[in-house]
């Protein structure tokens, strides 16, 4: 396996806010001076036992790998594309759910 061209690489956060809202999942992407949540823009989190998340890692300052997150962890920041631009059916879908 060879270098990807550049064409290729994923741009953060363009590609965290296109990933997560193309497959309505949760990515979380850990790099080393800003984590991020990244979540669906448009559509309702599915309910909370059927939700995907997905961790990733900057590894190498140009590379990312799935991460596999066990237990509990703190939730990086979540994307600031997704405060300013999300649908509010979205926002409100998504913090009820998770309300204590």
């Amino acid at each position: 396996m060879g270098e990807a061209s550049l064409q290729n690489w994923m741009i953060m956060p363009d590609t965290g806010v296109l990933i997560a809202s193309r497959y309505n999942m949760v990515l979380h992407c850990f790099r080393q001076h800003a984590n991020t949540t990244y979540l669906p823009l448009r559509s309702t989190p599915p309910p909370a036992h059927e939700r995907i998340v997905i961790a990733i890692g900057l590894v190498y300052g140009n590379h990312y790998v799935k991460l596999e997150l066990e237990g509990e962890y703190l939730v990086p920041p979540i994307a600031l594309q997704w405060i300013h631009c999300k649908r509010p059916c979205t926002a409100i879908s998504f913090f009820l759910e998770n309300e204590p």
